[in-house]
């Protein structure tokens, strides 16, 4: 079994080692994308000082899930643990991190019955499915990648660009939506943002069509086919399509994008929506709703 462990605390939310809140970050949301339990890193040191005294302990360490009784803590001897677990990020519901351990039991236990969606796969890659049925179109400039880590100021320098939200790389985010189950079409593949501003070729457009997402089996739906099973399915509020900018200020270009794309192919409505929408959507263990994160974005 695996956890993940954090090494900050954001004290504003955290009232002891009873409620830890951690800041926003790409490992948060990968953590919950992937349904790993998150525990302080002083779950560790505890335990290593528990094994000096002698007292018992777990050969494998891992953390007990939070023991609720009528909303009330349990007795001290089922604390040691749950007092270290993290119960969820800065503004974000609490219990977010065992509603998606919770999901990815539950999706497991499914394969192994071969029930499911996933019941003909050989294998389970991780994840939550909370975008399962979802197809987002990737669009425009997304935060450049960190290359390189060789000195100190060079990892500082990515920390205090990660704290301004500098994890919304076009890697980071296409894993996130993957690890929730979405189909993810990446515009960018075919045809670079500079091409979609002036205006995409019909072979641009003939590529794009038959484009399948990230990380397809034979048996993922091309990209024209996602587009014709949304409109069908005549609403969009779920498992819908959308197409995914970085900023709320980066919609001109998915308006450019729709403008082009209803010369090739017979669209009525797709949401572009702000990456924030997929970390809103994994921090509080809720696919939210498109209209507080894009602009009108109907046609």
């Amino acid at each position: 079994s695996f956890y993940a462990i954090s090494t900050e605390k954001d004290l504003s939310f955290t009232f002891g080692n009873e409620a830890i809140t951690i800041p926003r970050s790409f490992p948060y949301y990968l953590a919950v994308a992937c349904g790993l339990p998150i525990v302080d890193i002083d779950f560790l040191s505890s335990a290593a000082n528990r094994k000096k005294r002698g007292a018992n302990h777990q050969y494998y360490l891992f953390p007990s899930p939070r023991i609720a009784d009528d909303g009330k803590r349990d007795n001290k001897k089922n604390n040691t643990q749950n007092d270290y677990l993290v119960l969820g990020a800065s503004n974000y519901s609490w219990g977010t991190p065992e509603k998606a351990r919770i999901a990815s039991l539950d999706r497991h236990s499914l394969w192994q019955k071969e029930e499911g969606p996933h019941a003909q796969s050989d294998t389970l890659p991780p994840g939550i499915d909370l975008l399962r049925g979802y197809s987002v179109i990737l669009l425009g400039e997304f935060d450049p990648p960190h290359h390189s880590r060789r000195t100190v100021a060079k990892r500082k320098r990515r920390r205090d660009s990660e704290v301004k939200g500098g994890y919304r790389t076009r890697g980071n985010m296409s894993l996130l939506l993957q690890l929730c189950g979405a189909d993810v079409y990446d515009i960018d593949s075919v045809a670079t943002t500079k091409r979609v501003k002036k205006g995409l070729s019909a072979k641009q457009w003939a590529d794009i069509k038959v484009a399948r997402p990230l990380g397809a089996t034979e048996d993922s739906p091309i990209f024209e086919d996602a587009l014709q099973s949304s409109i069908k399915k005549k609403g969009f509020s779920s498992n819908g399509i959308v197409i995914m900018v970085k900023e709320k200020s980066d919609s001109k270009l998915g308006d450019e994008f729709l403008d082009q794309l209803k010369s090739v192919v017979t669209v009525s409505q797709i949401p572009i929506v702000s990456s924030q929408w997929l970390l809103d959507s994994i921090g509080d263990f809720e696919v939210k709703g498109t209209s507080e994160y894009s602009t009108d974005g109907t046609m």
